[in-house]
């Protein structure tokens, strides 16, 4: 048998183009009628480094742009290339529907943090966000 596997940036950037394509913004939980809410992402350092953690906070909003408490939410970063074990981190709330969790990337290159949770009513919260991982000690 014979099997060809397209270049390693192609088959990257298609798996991280499906990921990003499959998450909406926000979901029901057996069909009843979603909170549609917005995620504000703030990464610092902006572009992550190796050589120092990284601070993820998102902050959720309602329709009304009311900040939204009482979610249960998880960061799964994924490399954009297959391969490399998800980093995973449980978010703390901060306060005012502002939610933190820290975690250290494994390697440079391009990465897709993806939220997902549970918000008070119920429904379900999914969103995503690309992020470029430099390793500081090449630069």
């Amino acid at each position: 048998m014979h099997v060809r596997v397209a270049p390693a940036c192609l088959a990257g950037r298609l798996i991280a183009t499906l990921i990003v394509c499959a998450l909406p913004a926000a979901c029901t939980r057996g069909g009843g009628a979603s909170q549609r809410v917005e995620l504000v992402w703030s990464v610092q350092p902006s572009r992550p480094s190796l050589s120092t953690e990284t601070v993820v906070a998102v902050t959720v909003r309602d329709q009304q742009g009311h900040t939204v408490p009482g979610a249960r939410l998880r960061l799964q970063a994924q490399m954009a290339h297959p391969g490399m074990a998800p980093v995973l981190a449980d978010f703390v709330e901060r306060g005012d529907g502002v939610y933190e969790t820290k975690l250290s990337l494994s390697m440079a290159g391009d990465w897709v943090f993806v939220v997902t949770g549970e918000l008070p009513d119920g429904n379900r919260v999914t969103g995503s966000r690309d992020v470029r991982a430099e390793d500081a000690a090449k630069s």
